[in-house]
């Protein structure tokens, strides 16, 4: 495929005029808070030009507030002060109002403006496409270069993208876990000081929760760590909490111990899952700032790759 003068022509119209629509749209959308914000305006000081013309309606007509200053001599004096303030308040109430319809008018003018590129988008995109296809057919390799390397980025971004969820998976399990932790440990408290064969069912059953949701924690992580190999980084840290939760959970079905050992074991469980609560914190956290990265670096190899392709 032949990549023509006129085309190029077509194309770098259409790239000015793909410029004056988005220029245009931000015009819009500035616009249009400005209105939403005035338009609050315009309410509130309905509001208060209502507010004050009901006091002068109040003076004007029979009411206890015209009996009132009538009997203190003062109702003339009052009643001319609340019709200055009303006055006032319409005042503000029009200014607000041609303004507001002012811009409502400029809103009308630019949509009308921005309707007239409504098919530079379509006829753009199509022309990059023509041209895509005939500069890979020339086989130019400034812009294979650039198009494998902006491969690479999305694929960096794809792939921490699925970290970072992985990672924001597995602390709402961990952090599910310590909650469920934290009951049976407040239900284990209440056991320890009472006889009461409903406060134990209660917390061995929590406890039943807690070996279930452990097993949740496990596999989030794992998935967690397999997800962080792929962006070639590891998890840091001390990792002994899956192994040592299960061999507490085991000692609590498995065995017989006293109330104070088994609640012993709880707290030991307790430290161990908000040391990995922090410990994914620190990772999801290093996580989100390459990802963050990763986003930036593949926006600027989308524009660097538009651009060859648009000036080539």
């Amino acid at each position: 495929m032949t990549w023509t003068s006129t085309q190029q022509e077509n194309l770098l119209t259409l790239i000015r005029r793909r410029g004056e629509r988005i220029a245009l749209a931000q015009q819009l959308a500035t616009l249009t808070k400005t209105i939403e914000k005035q338009r609050t305006q315009q309410a509130a000081l309905y509001e208060r030009w209502s507010h004050e013309q009901a006091d002068v309606d109040r003076l004007e007509r029979l009411s206890w507030a015209s009996i009132y200053y009538n009997l203190l001599n003062r109702h003339d004096e009052q009643l001319t002060k609340e019709q200055a303030e009303a006055q006032r308040a319409r005042l503000d109430y029009d200014a607000i109002n041609a303004e507001v319809e002012a811009l409502t008018q400029q809103l009308a003018a630019l949509q009308t403006r921005l309707a007239t590129y409504a098919d530079v988008e379509s006829a753009y995109t199509q022309l990059m496409q023509d041209k895509k296809q005939a500069v890979q057919e020339q086989q130019d390799t400034a812009y294979q270069r650039l198009a494998d390397a902006l491969t690479t980025a999305e694929q960096q971004v794809t792939e921490l993208t699925e970290a970072r969820q992985a990672g924001r998976q597995a602390a709402h399990e961990v952090e599910a876990l310590i909650r469920l932790i934290g009951d049976a440990h407040r239900l284990g408290n209440w056991d320890m000081f009472t006889s009461s064969s409903l406060l134990s069912a209660m917390k061995y059953g929590k406890l039943d929760d807690v070996r279930d949701q452990s097993q949740r924690v496990a596999y989030g992580v794992n998935r967690f760590r397999s997800e962080l190999a792929d962006v070639h980084q590891q998890l840091h840290g001390e990792w002994t909490f899956d192994d040592g939760l299960t061999r507490f959970v085991d000692i609590f079905f498995d065995n017989v111990f006293t109330d104070f050992s088994v609640q012993r074991r709880i707290e030991k469980a307790q430290t161990n899952a908000q040391q990995l609560q922090a410990q994914l914190g620190q990772a999801l956290d290093a996580v989100t700032k390459q990802h963050e990265t990763a986003i930036a670096d593949q926006t600027q190899r989308t524009h660097a790759l538009r651009t060859y392709l648009e000036q080539a």
